[in-house]
């Protein structure tokens, strides 16, 4: 009799943890592509857990669709999980919902639902770590990183390259020719998306193609990261990492670069950023701009030209003297020195902007991606001429054909271009941006190819 008894225990715990496992299967629902205002919507739903999975069903505009487990399609990580396509039309079709119905619990159905909207804020991306992993008797690379939005996160996508040190300093520090002997890279980018709602840790996994024992580990390994992150809007934020597998791999450094290379303040309320980079070992040449970089400031004359930690420079005074400049440092390399001069009875006779096209055109070469407005240059009677990053009174007005093409126009991160334009019209140009200071305007023309 206390056999049976038992037998019954175990068997409606057995019952209750599989209604259990199944009601709290995670499941997301992601938008297939860019989201658009358009009559029809398309999304991914992902399910963590379909092996008793029956059937999803949602409403499409006024229709009842139902999916079998037919329809989905399986994953191979995580183990068990499936994807189904769905496709939404009407006023719901910003905010999927599905119903899943499992054979653990025929009677009752899984709801999940998600809210989308069009917005134009970028994601969030950050580097969280490199390790090596021992899964089932083989080493595996695992990059993580964290990543957030205010609406969905489509996806991360990883391209990574693992690289001995050694191996490095064979190929004379060229990269491109030490990932013949690469212990680890990936084809390309590949894709991580996301298993739930509001997941912010994405982890990339793959299998070393060398295994590296521990002390090559701990001093030789060396991972390059390069890694996007794109929301349901279709708005991408990116990072590059260079990574250790151990605390005793060190990189060197070669040299210190800064633009501007010279600055001249023709009024008092002017101020300009020093954008620094360091010529690394590994990862090249790296811009370092704003505070906590290890990049140091420090003005010869702080009491007529002051500097912060994050490399603004600005005048404390009209009176000027000779010698005047800006040391900016980084450690182990020689310093360089910018010199900085005051002249307000200094006229400005045109601006010029970096990094056109033989058109003076500057060219969107893709959608829904920023790309930086061009520094201005100041160029003067005399026909000198000052990089100067930011200035205070620095204005810009936007002159855009919205027939040709959808263009976002940002203070802080640029242009973005929304749709494509007909082959026929690559050479057409789009509208101007009229960047204005103390009464001079120059005209930046727009392309997309």
């Amino acid at each position: 009799m206390k056999i049976y008894i038992s037998r019954v225990i175990v068997l409606l715990i057995s019952i209750f943890l599989t209604n259990f496992l199944y009601a709290d299967s995670k499941i997301d629902i992601r938008s297939k592509g860019i989201l658009m205002n358009i009559d029809e919507l398309s999304y991914i739903v992902s399910i963590e857990n379909c092996i008793d999975l029956l059937s999803i069903s949602y409403k499409s505009g006024t229709i009842l669709e139902t999916l079998s487990v037919s329809d989905t399609v399986r994953q191979i990580y995580p183990v068990n999980s499936c994807l189904a396509e769905i496709y939404i039309t009407g006023e719901n079709r910003f905010k999927p919902s599905v119903n899943l119905l499992f054979k653990s619990d025929i009677n009752n159905k899984v709801e999940y639902f998600e809210e989308f909207i069009i917005e134009n804020n970028l994601p969030e991306l950050s580097f969280e770590k490199v390790s090596i992993l021992q899964i089932d008797d083989q080493q595996h690379l695992n990059v993580s990183v964290n990543a957030k939005d205010d609406i969905d996160i489509s996806y991360v996508a990883f391209s990574v390259t693992g690289l001995k040190a050694s191996s490095l300093r064979s190929a004379g520090g060229v990269i491109e020719r030490a990932r013949e002997e690469a212990f680890f890279a990936t084809d390309g980018f590949q894709k991580v998306y996301p298993l739930k709602d509001e997941q912010s840790v994405f982890e990339f996994s793959g299998k070393m193609e060398t295994e590296l024992d521990s002390g090559s580990i701990a001093h030789e390994g060396i991972v390059l990261c390069d890694i996007y992150v794109v929301d349901s809007s279709g708005n991408r934020a990116s990072i590059s990492q260079i990574a250790f597998t151990g605390e005793d791999v060190i990189e060197e450094t070669y040299g210190l670069y800064v633009q501007p290379e010279q600055i001249i303040f023709t009024s008092i309320l002017e101020s300009t950023t020093i954008i620094p980079g360091v010529e690394f070992q590994f990862r090249g040449l790296t811009p370092l701009p704003g505070p906590g970089t290890g990049i140091q400031y420090e003005s010869t004359h702080p009491d007529i030209i002051a500097v912060t930690e994050a490399g603004v420079a600005y005048p404390l005074t009209k009176n000027s003297i000779d010698y005047v400049s800006i040391k900016v440092s980084y450690p182990g390399l020689t310093s360089i020195s910018i010199p900085v001069k005051i002249e307000l009875n200094k006229e400005l006779k045109s601006l010029s902007l970096n990094n056109l096209n033989e058109k003076d055109q500057l060219v969107l070469s893709k959608l829904n991606s920023f790309f930086p407005i061009p520094l201005v240059n100041c160029i003067f009677q005399d026909d000198s001429k000052s990089s100067i990053s930011s200035l205070l009174d620095l204005e810009y007005t936007t002159i855009i054909d919205d027939s040709l093409t959808k263009v976002i126009f940002d203070d802080e991160r640029g242009l973005k271009a929304l749709s494509q334009i007909e082959s026929s019209q690559s050479d057409m140009v789009l509208g101007n941006i009229n960047a204005a200071i103390s009464g001079i305007v120059t005209a930046l023309s727009l392309i997309f190819l």
